[in-house]
């Protein structure tokens, strides 16, 4: 239910992207998309190392914080009205980068931890597939699949409409977790090929409400796996280290003064 929720908010975001404006931040995105990862990374795992982490322990600690969630920050750009800005493409585009990198870190860990090495054939496959589904949807999808969707508005019949808008959507996700690919990527790029055709419009509305629906169950889920004992815990021990810190300031500077 919760993948439902972010398959269906990606999707209609997708339609609000047509392929020229993914077009104008496409390097832009690439590059701040995976300097900002792999910094983040790089700042956390020594982070880690320096509070006595392990070397795994650190990598994995920092490939995890260094990920963004794409479906809340989309939720948030789009509840504050931003999500058409020039700035929300540029994060938009970032987001959909690390998903990208995210899915290679992942195979990239997952060799590490159970053979011992990196898998650098897993690798290249995984950024093949992603290039190859990318580039076939961008060149191929775009020529193809608007037409379609066209004539299928062109009955009005807005039931058939939205079941086949629905279908490309979870058919593309689809495709894309079968190919080692996560299913919100799959389904922008859904949303891309639908942005690509004159019925767009109406297809968003259409889609909006289940979407508003299942976006809702989804951030329900998240919050049914939060643990609010171990929240507090970890409130707590965050507090403590927090006034440990000051205390240690305090006794520095006072040491500090009376040394002078």
């Amino acid at each position: 239910m919760q993948k439902l929720g972010v398959i269906l908010l990606l999707f209609v975001i997708g339609i609000e992207f047509p392929y020229s404006k993914i077009k104008s931040i496409g390097k832009v995105a690439i590059g701040a998309g995976t300097i900002g990862l792999f910094l983040t990374l790089g700042v956390v795992f020594y982070v880690s190392s320096l509070f006595g982490l392990g070397f795994m322990d650190s990598l994995f600690l920092g490939a995890a914080l260094s990920i963004s969630s794409t479906a809340i920050i989309v939720k948030i750009l789009e509840d504050t009205g931003k999500i058409k800005k020039e700035s929300s493409i540029l994060v938009l585009g970032m987001l959909i980068v690390e998903d990208i990198i995210a899915v290679i870190l992942i195979a990239t860990l997952e060799s590490v931890t159970f053979a011992g090495s990196i898998s650098y054939t897993s690798i290249v496959t995984i950024v093949i597939v992603a290039a190859g589904l990318i580039g076939g949807t961008l060149t191929v999808g775009t020529k193809i699949i608007p037409k379609l969707i066209d004539k299928v508005a062109a009955t009005e019949h807005k039931e058939i409409l939205l079941l086949s808008v629905l279908g490309l959507c979870f058919g593309y996700a689809l495709f894309a977790n079968v190919v080692g690919l996560s299913v919100a990527i799959g389904a922008f790029l859904a949303g891309v090929l639908v942005a690509e055709s004159k019925s767009a419009e109406v297809s968003k509305i259409l889609s909006s409400p289940i979407k508003d629906m299942f976006v809702a169950i989804f951030f329900v889920s998240v919050g049914a796996l939060m643990n609010v004992a171990e929240a507090w815990k970890l409130y707590c021990s965050g507090n403590r280290a927090y006034r440990s810190i000051r205390t240690g300031k305090v006794w520095q500077r006072a040491v500090w003064h009376l040394a002078v």
